[in-house]
């Protein structure tokens, strides 16, 4: 009886809308597994997969394209050595960026990389195949052509890389929690320092590092991200002398940086009297117990209450939209990363949920999660909803970007 209403609530989603039927599709995969249990994991099987194909008929190419890619962030994919030869490399495990394409739709993704970590997904020539199935077409994005030229004495990928429309750079490539042994468990920011003259970038470098990269490019904007450091400003003081020299030489180029919360809230306004246009602060994980486990350090030295205070004060001085916090999906319950979706952009903060991922070629490396990507889509679509809620629409940052934040695909 229940296999047999379930089609028959299959059979209607040719009435429904579109993002009815794309949640009709998880609810019913994960609402089979509960309500079934006394069933033969088969037969359960069986119906999941005759619902699935169902339902699927009636999804657009850019809807069917959107679950793939939801599928490889969870999943990541193997590649095989000569494709990953030629790709674009700024540190250890930096992922594929790949355009999916079905039909007339086309939709962007930075997709983990392994080779020797088992997963369902591979890349075979310009196709994407899961479960031995072919589900799509991909291009691999060229690697921009500055990506072999220097900036002084060093390779310029060292210093400045292409993530999609953005461009990125690490200015403090370190993080103090790694001494104290209380790193956030799925970090690896102490693999990707090649010289140790680096550590630390001077504003000059990142602005020689611009003049090669921007002419005849049309990037979205720069962002600027570091480890955490112990002082009041949360590491804003690395920002505020790069801003200002940057804005002074390219003052239409939109420029996000990310740092942890300023226990001296006086820095936000430095950062703003210079021109940053957006200010992103990650809580990656909102459940007491599990920051504990999660991100040892982040929690020992930032309560939430010290993130409350920084957006509160961010706001008031970069405008909503211009505010934003990463939630790492997967590092908690379900139901906390949902009720954090809703608290922080009850105050004003856009949301960017990004998988939890494995980095197979860091051997001392120990994270291995495995993210539902249904359950991914399931955050997805309520942080979407609670922005429209909260008259949030991101600006700049992650959401711009759209590579491992999916949210803009919906």
């Amino acid at each position: 009886m229940v296999a047999h209403r379930l089609l028959q609530v299959a059979d209607e989603a040719a009435r429904m809308g579109r993002l009815e039927r794309l949640y009709l599709l998880w609810r019913l995969k994960r609402g089979c597994h509960q309500q079934i249990l006394f069933s033969a994991k088969a037969y359960v099987k069986e119906v999941i997969m005759r619902i699935t194909e169902k339902v699927a008929k009636f999804l657009s190419d850019a809807q069917k394209l959107y679950w793939i890619k939801l599928f490889l962030l969870c999943n990541g994919m193997r590649v095989d050595n000569w494709q990953h030869a030629g790709m674009r490399r700024a540190g250890p495990s930096t992922g594929i960026e790949l355009v999916l394409m079905a039909g007339q739709s086309r939709i962007n993704v930075k997709v983990p990389r392994y080779t020797s970590r088992i997963t369902p997904a591979k890349l075979q020539n310009d196709e994407v195949w899961i479960d031995g199935k072919m589900v799509c077409h991909a291009d691999i994005m060229p690697t921009p052509g500055w990506y072999d030229t220097k900036v002084g004495n060093y390779p310029i990928s060292q210093v400045l890389n292409a993530h999609g429309k953005f461009l990125v750079t690490s200015v403090y490539e370190q993080c103090v929690l790694f001494s104290t042994k209380t790193a956030c468990v799925f970090c690896s920011m102490n693999q990707s320092l090649q010289s140790s003259d680096l550590l630390l970038k001077k504003p000059e470098l990142i602005v020689g590092a611009l003049e090669l990269a921007l002419p005849g490019n049309s990037y979205h904007g720069l962002i600027l991200n570091g480890g955490m450091m112990f002082d009041q400003s949360g590491g804003i003081k690395n920002y505020v002398p790069i801003v200002d020299v940057v804005r002074a030489k390219f003052p239409n180029l939109p420029i996000t940086v990310e740092s942890t919360p300023p226990k001296d809230l006086t820095w936000i306004k430095r950062l703003a009297d210079v021109g940053v246009s957006s200010l992103t602060m990650n809580m990656e994980t909102w459940d007491p117990t599990m920051r504990k486990v999660i991100i040892p350090g982040k929690h020992l030295f930032y309560a939430l209450d010290d993130y409350y205070r920084a957006f509160e004060a961010s706001i008031a001085l970069l405008g909503k939209g211009n505010v934003s916090s990463c939630m790492v999906f997967g590092t908690e319950p379900l139901e906390t990363t949902l009720q954090g979706v809703q608290e922080i952009t009850s105050r004003g903060v856009i949301v960017s949920p990004i998988a939890r991922r494995y980095y197979d070629d860091i051997p001392s490396f120990q994270d291995g999660p495995n993210p539902d990507y249904e359950e991914f889509a399931q955050v997805l679509q309520y942080a979407k909803m609670c922005h429209q809620k909260n008259g949030l629409a991101a600006l700049f940052g992650c959401q711009k970007c759209n590579m491992c934040d999916p949210i803009g695909d919906i």
